[in-house]
C-alpha cells in the first residue's frame, strides 16, 4: 500500500508540473530473451535525472498492442 501511495502522488506530481519541467524521451527496442522477441522501451525524465532504484515505474502490458495509449496518451499539454 505504501508503494501505490508513492506512485500516486509521484503521477499526481508530475502532472501537476508536466508544463513546467521539460522531460527528455528517449524510445529504444531490446531483444527479449526469446529468439526473436523484440521488446519496446521507452523512458522519459527530466534532464540530468539519473535512473535509480526508487524513481523508475515500470509498466508492462500482455497485450498484442502497444500500452502507450494507456499510459502515455499525449493530451493537450501532459500525457
Amino acid at each position: 500500500m505504501r508503494m501505490l501511495t508513492a506512485v500516486l502522488l509521484l503521477m499526481l506530481a508530475a502532472s501537476t508540473q508536466a508544463a513546467e519541467v521539460p522531460v527528455v524521451q528517449q524510445d529504444v527496442t531490446i531483444d527479449g530473451a526469446d529468439p526473436g522477441v523484440r521488446l519496446f522501451v521507452r523512458s522519459k525524465m527530466a534532464p540530468g535525472v539519473k535512473p535509480t532504484s526508487d524513481n523508475v515505474v515500470l509498466f508492462v502490458h500482455g497485450a498484442t498492442f502497444p500500452s502507450t495509449p494507456d499510459f502515455d496518451l499525449q493530451f493537450q499539454d501532459y500525457s
